[in-house]
This record gives structure tokens, sequence and C-alpha cells, in this order.
């Protein structure tokens, strides 16, 4: 059996999530955006131990970028040796690129 693999967020992903529930939570109310809160946050735990369970973000055409989609948002992850890495949450209308991707 192997090691779980360490799942992290990057703090600009950690600042989007906040900006997104800070949204969540104007338009709907507290109590929706801790739900929200927690589905987002903990959507990546099943990363650590299946990695590759996200599609590739066809927008950026690289294995290692991939995709977990929690309707309507897209949690953004890169795949690396030993774990992964969220490096952005973003609103499925949003497109990414390379540019924005860590913005």
């Amino acid at each position: 059996m192997t090691a779980a693999r360490q799942v992290a967020w990057t703090p600009q992903a950690r600042l989007r999530l906040a900006e997104i529930l800070r949204v969540i939570r104007d338009d709907a109310g507290q109590e929706v955006s801790a739900k929200w809160g927690q589905e987002l946050l903990h959507a990546p735990d099943i990363l650590a131990d299946h990695p590759y369970i996200g599609q590739m973000v066809p927008e950026i055409g690289r294995n290692e970028i991939r995709e977990i989609g929690i309707a309507p948002y897209r949690i953004i992850y890169r795949v690396r040796r030993g774990g992964c890495i969220v490096v952005s949450v973003r609103h499925n209308r949003q497109l990414v690129t390379r540019k924005n991707l860590d913005q």
C-alpha cells in the first residue's frame, strides 16, 4: 500500500476561495457561505489518494494541471511528486489561462 500524498493550497488559491465565499455570504448569507466553504475546502482531500481523478484543464493542456468540479466552481490543482497543490478556484464561467492561473 502506498502512502497518501500531501494536498496543499497556495496562498493565492486560499485568497480566491475567501473572495468566492465573501460573495456567497453577501448574496445568500453566512450559513450558505459556510456550507460552500466546507465543501470547497475539503473537496481536494480525495487527491491525497487519487491525484489524477480530476480532468486535465482543457485551456492549459498539460497533464499535471488538473481540475475537480464542484458546480459551479472549478478547483484547479497541480500534480507533483509527493502530492498535489491547489493553485486556484474559479467559477465555471471564468476562463483559465497560464497567466491568470496563479492569480
